[in-house]
């Protein structure tokens, strides 16, 4: 597991692994930091989502992308962003 994880709580570690939802720690760069095992089953030909730069990756559908970097923007700049989903 990540040294990211290393000391942190183990029901969070365990929550984090068994999540049934994608999770994703990108960092202000818009470089993938950490990764849960949910999120390797969007990933194809067994491509390594930490390291590599979120836009980059083809998980998303272009319009998904460009509501993410808007939330990713809204983020950094104010310090949180409300994701609605439908």
């Amino acid at each position: 597991m990540s040294e990211l994880l290393e000391d942190v709580d183990p029901f969070l570690k365990t929550l984090f692994d068994n999540s049934n939802d994608v999770i994703l720690l990108i960092g202000t760069d818009g470089i993938v930091k950490l990764s849960n095992p949910k999120a390797l089953s969007f990933v194809k030909d067994d491509q390594d989502l930490v390291g590599n730069r979120i836009s980059e990756l083809n998980i998303f559908e272009d319009s998904s992308m460009e509501k993410l970097k808007d939330h990713f923007e809204e983020a950094i700049s104010k310090g949180r962003s409300e994701i609605q989903t439908n």
